[in-house]
Protein backbone atom coordinates (compact mmCIF):
# COMPACT_ATOMS: atom_id res chain seq x y z
CA UNK A 1 0.00 0.00 0.00
CA UNK A 2 2.80 2.32 1.05
CA UNK A 3 4.53 1.61 -2.23
CA UNK A 4 1.22 2.29 -3.69
CA UNK A 5 0.88 5.58 -1.81
CA UNK A 6 4.28 6.70 -3.24
CA UNK A 7 3.50 5.99 -6.59
CA UNK A 8 0.23 7.91 -6.92
CA UNK A 9 2.03 11.04 -5.18
CA UNK A 10 4.92 10.50 -7.58
CA UNK A 11 2.63 10.08 -9.94
CA UNK A 12 0.76 13.75 -8.62
CA UNK A 13 3.85 15.08 -8.52
CA UNK A 14 4.57 14.53 -11.77
CA UNK A 15 1.14 15.30 -13.37
CA UNK A 16 1.70 18.84 -11.15
CA UNK A 17 5.14 19.36 -12.46
CA UNK A 18 3.81 19.13 -16.27
CA UNK A 19 0.88 21.13 -14.89
CA UNK A 20 3.59 23.70 -14.19
CA UNK A 21 5.68 22.95 -16.63
CA UNK A 22 2.54 24.25 -18.74
CA UNK A 23 1.57 27.10 -16.98
CA UNK A 24 5.34 28.52 -17.68
CA UNK A 25 4.97 27.88 -21.22
CA UNK A 26 1.71 29.61 -21.09
CA UNK A 27 2.98 32.45 -19.06
CA UNK A 28 5.89 32.41 -21.60
CA UNK A 29 3.76 32.91 -24.61
CA UNK A 30 1.76 35.71 -23.14
CA UNK A 31 4.95 37.61 -22.10
CA UNK A 32 5.88 37.29 -25.66
CA UNK A 33 2.52 38.59 -27.15
CA UNK A 34 3.04 41.40 -24.87
CA UNK A 35 6.36 42.04 -25.88
CA UNK A 36 5.28 41.99 -29.39
CA UNK A 37 1.81 44.12 -28.31
CA UNK A 38 4.25 46.17 -27.19
CA UNK A 39 6.53 46.65 -30.08
CA UNK A 40 3.61 46.87 -31.95
CA UNK A 41 2.60 50.21 -30.19
CA UNK A 42 5.63 51.60 -30.47
CA UNK A 43 5.40 51.27 -34.49
CA UNK A 44 2.53 52.64 -34.27
CA UNK A 45 3.95 55.72 -32.14
CA UNK A 46 6.26 56.08 -34.07
CA UNK A 47 4.21 55.67 -37.71
CA UNK A 48 1.78 58.50 -35.98
CA UNK A 49 4.78 60.87 -35.11
CA UNK A 50 5.57 59.76 -39.14
CA UNK A 51 2.12 60.78 -40.19
CA UNK A 52 2.03 64.09 -37.86
CA UNK A 53 5.43 65.41 -39.20
CA UNK A 54 3.71 64.56 -42.77
CA UNK A 55 1.14 66.66 -41.81
CA UNK A 56 3.06 69.50 -40.44
CA UNK A 57 5.07 69.93 -43.51
CA UNK A 58 2.38 69.63 -45.61
CA UNK A 59 0.20 72.47 -43.98
CA UNK A 60 3.73 74.22 -43.78
CA UNK A 61 3.97 73.73 -47.67
CA UNK A 62 0.36 74.49 -48.34
CA UNK A 63 0.88 78.08 -46.26
CA UNK A 64 4.00 78.43 -48.49
CA UNK A 65 1.81 77.87 -51.29
CA UNK A 66 -0.95 80.41 -50.23
CA UNK A 67 1.54 82.79 -49.64
CA UNK A 68 3.43 82.38 -53.17
CA UNK A 69 -0.27 82.47 -54.57
CA UNK A 70 -1.15 85.96 -52.80
CA UNK A 71 1.96 87.44 -53.81
CA UNK A 72 1.66 86.30 -57.39
CA UNK A 73 -2.34 87.40 -57.49
CA UNK A 74 -1.08 90.78 -56.15
CA UNK A 75 1.31 91.15 -58.97
CA UNK A 76 -0.91 90.24 -61.03
CA UNK A 77 -3.18 92.76 -60.19
CA UNK A 78 -0.78 95.08 -60.29
CA UNK A 79 -0.10 94.43 -63.62
CA UNK A 80 -3.73 94.43 -64.69
CA UNK A 81 -3.88 97.46 -63.11
CA UNK A 82 -0.80 99.07 -64.91
CA UNK A 83 -1.95 97.40 -68.04
CA UNK A 84 -5.69 99.25 -67.31
CA UNK A 85 -3.81 102.42 -66.61
CA UNK A 86 -1.87 102.27 -70.03
CA UNK A 87 -4.90 101.27 -71.95
CA UNK A 88 -7.08 103.97 -70.13
CA UNK A 89 -4.50 106.77 -71.12
CA UNK A 90 -4.42 105.36 -74.73
CA UNK A 91 -7.72 106.01 -75.10
CA UNK A 92 -7.73 109.32 -73.63
CA UNK A 93 -4.89 110.32 -75.93
CA UNK A 94 -6.80 108.80 -79.02
CA UNK A 95 -9.99 110.28 -77.95
CA UNK A 96 -8.09 113.73 -77.81
CA UNK A 97 -6.70 113.09 -81.42
CA UNK A 98 -10.27 112.30 -82.73
CA UNK A 99 -11.70 115.25 -81.00
CA UNK A 100 -8.81 117.49 -82.35
CA UNK A 101 -8.94 116.17 -85.99
CA UNK A 102 -12.89 117.12 -85.91
CA UNK A 103 -12.15 120.36 -84.39
CA UNK A 104 -9.43 120.40 -87.71
CA UNK A 105 -12.22 119.21 -89.84
CA UNK A 106 -15.08 121.19 -88.38
CA UNK A 107 -12.49 124.88 -89.04
CA UNK A 108 -11.76 123.64 -92.44
CA UNK A 109 -15.00 123.23 -93.39
CA UNK A 110 -15.69 126.35 -91.94
CA UNK A 111 -12.87 127.94 -94.05
CA UNK A 112 -14.29 126.41 -97.04
CA UNK A 113 -17.53 127.63 -96.32
CA UNK A 114 -16.33 131.00 -95.71
CA UNK A 115 -14.08 130.80 -98.81
CA UNK A 116 -17.39 129.71 -100.97
CA UNK A 117 -19.47 132.69 -99.63
CA UNK A 118 -16.43 135.21 -100.34
CA UNK A 119 -16.24 133.20 -104.44
CA UNK A 120 -20.18 133.96 -104.44
CA UNK A 121 -19.69 138.10 -103.34
CA UNK A 122 -16.93 138.61 -105.90
CA UNK A 123 -18.62 137.11 -108.60
CA UNK A 124 -21.68 138.90 -107.92
CA UNK A 125 -19.45 141.56 -107.58
CA UNK A 126 -17.67 141.17 -110.90
CA UNK A 127 -21.30 140.48 -112.01
CA UNK A 128 -22.57 143.87 -110.87
CA UNK A 129 -19.53 145.10 -112.08
CA UNK A 130 -19.81 143.77 -115.78
CA UNK A 131 -23.52 144.48 -115.80
CA UNK A 132 -22.66 148.33 -114.75
CA UNK A 133 -20.10 148.29 -117.38
CA UNK A 134 -22.24 146.56 -119.97
CA UNK A 135 -24.88 149.23 -119.36
CA UNK A 136 -22.25 152.18 -119.61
Amino acid sequence: LEARVRAVEGEAGSHAAQARLIQARLVKDRLEDVSEGKKAVQLLGERDKEIEMLKDRALKREDEFTIELGDATEKLTLKLEEVQASWDYECEEREKERLEARAENERWWERERSWEADRLCWERERTVIQEERARE
